[in-house]
């Protein structure tokens, strides 16, 4: 950046290579925040836009990459960018394997991740996917949060929902035999049953209590095997 500056050059830092990664990307890509800054700060300085939703060949996207990453300084960053240039980031859109921004952050459990997205939706009236899956595994976000046994991220989760008038899909069942009451139950987690109990009840949703999962489990049978007596009687 130094040798263009001197010369009058301004770099290109929205084209692509063959496989269409171009530099904010691939910057996202390596987790590197301060190359990420200095792009921002280059773009800023030679009034260049940079292009944050675009995609390469198997839709991963600079968000998404940073979501994944676990970066939350570079999310901070990427939306903040957004902001001042009248940009709206893409939240929903999901590559090639069916991840999205918020499934992602709900999988690896970053939490105040998911509140960024969140906050970041609602400020430009975008709602927010919570029952898309992947696309092998069908992996989905209330599953994933259960799954972590993240009871806090669970109740997020249900709130934004109520807020949004979006109803959470509490029977469906992904690819490795499991649902969210089946789950929860594995994980001898009363309080998260319980919340999944009053939630279904709310919202006039009947959880399928005999649908086997894994390894023919379903619920009571899993619920005996695990000893709880609790959550028989509960069930």
């Amino acid at each position: 950046m130094d040798y263009s500056n001197k010369n009058n050059i301004i770099l290109e830092l929205n084209e692509s290579n063959e496989d269409k990664y171009y530099p904010l990307l691939v910057a996202s890509n390596n987790n590197n925040i301060e190359i990420v800054k200095l792009l921002v700060k280059y773009a800023n300085k030679n009034k260049i836009i940079l292009k944050l939703n675009k995609e390469i060949y198997n839709g991963w996207y600079p968000l998404l990459k940073a979501v994944s990453n676990k970066n939350i300084e570079m999310v901070k960053l990427l939306v903040e960018y957004a902001k001042e240039n009248k940009i709206i980031l893409e939240i929903n859109i999901k590559n090639a394997y069916g991840w999205y921004p918020l499934l992602s952050a709900v999988h690896n459990n970053t939490i105040e991740i998911v509140k960024l997205l969140m906050a970041y939706a609602k400020e430009n009236n975008i709602i927010l996917n919570l029952n898309e899956k992947t696309n092998n595994d069908k992996w989905y976000p209330l599953l994933n949060a259960i799954n972590n046994n993240n009871i806090e991220m669970v109740k997020l989760l249900m709130e934004y929902a109520n807020k949004n008038n979006v109803f959470l899909e509490l029977n469906n069942i992904n690819s490795n035999g499991l649902y969210p009451l089946l789950k929860a139950i594995n994980n001898k987690n009363i309080e998260m049953v319980k919340l999944l109990m009053e939630y279904s009840n709310k919202n006039n949703i009947i959880l399928e209590l005999n649908k086997k999962g894994r390894y023919g489990y379903y619920p009571i049978l899993k619920a005996i095997d695990n000893n709880d007596i609790e959550m028989v009687k509960l069930l």
